[in-house]
């Protein structure tokens, strides 16, 4: 089962819409700071908050104003919400299952965190984009 996490309600909702009609996936309305509702997933997608306090002024008007403050920004320490889906997918995951997480640049500035996130996961690989940026980091449940 392939799980996609959300905790605001408006991006669930363009999520759906995105999914449209694949049907290999399930959607979640969860808060990754708490306990999964479920377990035994063998993937888990997230596109979690990656833009740190300390960037978000530099971000054009265009987002920093109309897109939810919520849904972007990390707070002060970058890999905090990547080590809350850390412990959520060791909880949620069956063993062998994969946790995928988009990065943002502040993340992909700290590669050896990332692969230290915790003890249950092993940083399996990152997937950059087409300017050759770390994007998405892939991690395995052992």
């Amino acid at each position: 089962v392939l799980a996609g996490v959300e905790r605001e309600p408006e991006a669930l909702v363009w999520s759906f819409r995105n999914l449209g009609s694949l049907a290999a996936g399930q959607l979640l309305s969860a808060d990754f700071t708490e306990d999964p509702p479920v377990r035994d997933y063998h993937a888990l997608v997230s596109n979690p908050p990656y833009i740190p306090d300390q960037e978000w002024k530099g971000l054009p008007p265009e987002v920093r104003l109309y897109e939810p403050a919520a849904a972007l920004r990390c707070g002060k320490d970058p890999l905090s919400p990547y080590r809350h889906l850390a412990r959520w997918a060791d909880a949620a995951l069956v063993s062998g299952g994969r946790m995928l997480c988009e990065l943002g640049t502040a993340q992909a500035r700290r590669a050896q965190g990332l692969r230290k996130l915790h003890p249950a996961l092993t940083w399996e690989r990152g997937v950059r984009d087409l300017s050759g940026r770390l994007r998405v980091g892939v991690w395995r449940k052992e």
